[in-house]
């Protein structure tokens, strides 16, 4: 049985809340110094060095290798908060590239170490980027502010090694509407398709034949007890 070894979470979020959007340029410097943003911290080479060895080792046991990744859009969130990331996407474009440049060049600095001594079997990107009545921004804003960096970063993992590997998007909500826009950048799997947010993953299983799908049950099973879970 293979099982899905998380390689590294290239991004530590948290969210910072803001009274004003003039701030957030200095509450993303402090951010970026606070929370070990700098591909070049001891801290961070030496723990990407530790999941290196812990790679290697799980390979041996035919464990898939998998990249796991803070997605462009829960990063924005985290730092600059659900509300205020909206906000910003209109008031100060500018700000969101600056932001995405940076998230840019920590995941491919980070895989590039780990592509050194390992390849990758999936990229798996943490994006949340639904909610129960579809995608929080649309897909014209989302080929605008996040589908340049995904696709620089995926095509530098690709030209670092010759396995092909998966890419999945993992998002929370109704994300019917996400399917067709992340298969653009090469998207083949997805997760966790929520029932209680209208997915159905026997109709997008006819829709999608090729697509990888995970999840699909109602998680709200789990606060019930172990017999409901069992059913």
């Amino acid at each position: 049985m293979k099982i899905v070894f998380p390689v590294v979470f290239c991004l530590f979020v948290s969210v910072i809340h803001f009274d004003k959007l003039q701030h957030v340029q200095s509450i993303i410097n402090r951010y970026m110094k606070k929370f070990l943003l700098n591909f070049n911290n001891p801290k961070r080479k030496e723990a990407i060095k530790q999941t290196i060895e812990n790679a290697k080792k799980y390979k041996k046991m035919d464990y898939i290798i998998c990249n796991n990744m803070i997605g462009g859009y829960m990063y924005l969130r985290s730092l600059l908060g659900p509300e205020g990331a909206l906000y910003t996407f209109y008031d100060d474009p500018e700000l969101i590239h600056t932001a995405m440049r940076k998230w840019f060049e920590l995941a491919d600095k980070t895989s590039e170490m780990m592509q050194k001594e390992i390849e990758f079997d999936e990229v798996f990107l943490a994006e949340d980027i639904c909610y129960n009545g579809g995608l929080l921004i649309s897909p014209d804003m989302i080929r605008e502010f996040l589908f340049p960096y995904y696709t620089k970063l995926l095509d530098n993992i690709r030209s670092r090694q010759k396995k092909k590997f998966e890419i999945q998007i993992d998002t929370d909500g109704n994300c019917l509407q996400a399917i067709d826009v992340y298969t653009e950048i090469g998207m083949t799997y997805m997760s966790p398709f929520e029932v209680a947010s209208g997915c159905d993953v026997v109709e997008i299983r006819k829709k999608y034949p090729n697509l990888l799908i995970r999840g699909g049950f109602d998680k709200r099973i789990l606060a019930a007890t172990i017999e409901d879970i069992d059913k």
